[in-house]
């Protein structure tokens, strides 16, 4: 299952507290007329060109994404400061 969802909070010095979240679906709506086009392109790289492309490890890298989003499940980030504390967390 890949991560649907980012929750995050800002506290300040002043103890102000922010709570925000960002539904990933937006996001992979976005990539995806992107990914098909690299697809489109990564195939006729394969078919008409030799292996020594190096548009073709880029391609490559850029068809990965969905694992890069895989292993994002249940991460969390801490970021500590002198004026404001970020909690974001993926699920």
């Amino acid at each position: 299952m890949i991560a649907m969802m980012i929750f995050g909070q800002v506290t300040n010095k002043k103890g102000k507290l922010i709570k925000f979240f960002f539904p990933l679906i937006i996001l992979y709506i976005i990539l995806l007329p992107i990914y098909l086009i690299v697809l489109i392109v990564y195939l006729f790289f394969l078919v008409f060109s030799d292996g020594n492309n190096e548009a073709v490890s880029y391609l490559k890298l850029f068809l990965n994404l969905p694992s890069i989003f895989h292993s994002m499940r249940d991460l969390e980030i801490l970021v500590k400061n002198k004026e404001q504390n970020i909690k974001l967390i993926v699920k």
